[in-house]
């Protein structure tokens, strides 16, 4: 039994907004990157927090969202110094990992690693995911922090994957980004890693950042 803590999707996207545009118009400039959207008391979401720093100011603001949360996006937007018009907004699989006490099983069907990545606040992928349209759980396990023979600490996590009864019809690509600031007070910058294990078709894969 997995107890709520990953998350059990159905592999389709799930849109927060889309906007359409006049085709007769001049095409803008649109770019794509993964972001967050923080909402306020009353569940609007004013502004994207950007991986690279920027904190862009939305025309369009969100509103009908959880209250005090963050929601991990995949944005297609466009932007003009401090403000950005969303044009869509793609809800991105990200879950704060869990220890492996808390799960009965540990479940690690392979996948396919198209691309990793580190930001200050999340470790990033894009996967290949086969299915057959049904529902599969997916999230990330903590198996602690150890001291390296450096003397630096090391901060050591998991991609969780059960396949379930999904059939593997086809491949689905998944942006996930595994939430690794909860850890801030744990490691130093600059010093200490972290280390994301993932399971694929061609084995299992390491790879290993520096906490920045």
């Amino acid at each position: 039994m997995i107890r709520n803590i990953f998350l059990k999707i159905w592999i389709v996207c799930l849109f927060l907004l889309v906007a359409c545009e006049d085709d007769n118009k001049p095409m803008p400039s649109y770019r794509e990157d993964l972001a967050e959207l923080r909402t306020d008391a009353g569940g609007y979401a004013h502004a994207m927090y950007m991986d690279d720093g920027r904190v862009l100011n939305l025309s369009n603001p969100l509103s009908g969202l959880t209250a005090d949360s963050i929601y991990r996006i995949r944005a297609l937007y466009v932007a003009e110094e401090h403000y950005a018009q969303l044009y869509s907004a793609q809800v991105v699989l990200s879950s704060f990992p869990v220890t492996v006490e808390e799960v009965d099983v540990v479940k690690d069907d392979p996948v396919v690693l198209k691309s990793a990545w580190i930001s200050k606040r999340y470790i990033n992928f894009l996967v290949g995911v086969e299915t057959g349209g049904q529902k599969q759980a997916l999230g990330f396990l903590c198996h602690g922090i150890e001291l390296t023979s450096s003397g630096a600490k090391k901060l050591k996590l998991q991609l969780y994957h059960s396949q379930m009864d999904d059939p593997q019809y086809y491949t689905r690509e998944l942006y996930l980004s595994c939430p690794i600031y909860g850890f801030e007070k744990d490691l130093t910058r600059g010093k200490d890693s972290v280390e994301m294990v993932i399971n694929t078709y061609h084995g299992v894969q390491r790879k290993t950042y520096l906490w920045e």
